[in-house]
């Protein structure tokens, strides 16, 4: 799915608690230019089950991924949207691909937000 709507008609047709999203910050900043109110918007529904925090730059189209915080997703303003909602599941980090020297694996480790993010506290 492409699109905030359509997310939100998904949860519409078959409203249930068991249907919910992984909300990928990389894919969802794609379809919006506020993505810290479509953090609250499907959170105060409690339908945000997981997250992945990516950040990108570009186009649906065309887009490329870029390190926390270097692209569109405005990081700090979507961890406090989780921190205001009551987000209380898992948050995990991407890091980036191919930067030559910078080249970080693929993170493994799966965090709680209030301990990855004490600051927001």
């Amino acid at each position: 799915m492409r699109s905030v709507d359509n997310f939100q008609h998904l949860f519409d047709i078959v409203p249930t608690t068991v249907n919910g999203i992984i909300l990928c910050q990389g894919n969802f900043t794609l379809m919006t230019d506020d993505l810290s109110t479509v953090i609250r918007h499907f959170g105060n529904q409690q339908k945000i089950f997981f997250v992945h925090l990516r950040d990108v730059i570009g186009q649906p189209e065309k887009f490329q991924e870029t390190f926390h915080d270097d692209g569109k997703t405005g990081m700090h303003a979507c961890l406090e949207a989780h921190r205001d909602i009551g987000f209380d599941g898992s948050l995990r980090p991407r890091s980036c691909t191919n930067y030559g020297w910078r080249r970080q694996r693929q993170a493994k480790l799966f965090f709680n937000w209030s301990t990855f993010c004490p600051w927001l506290y």
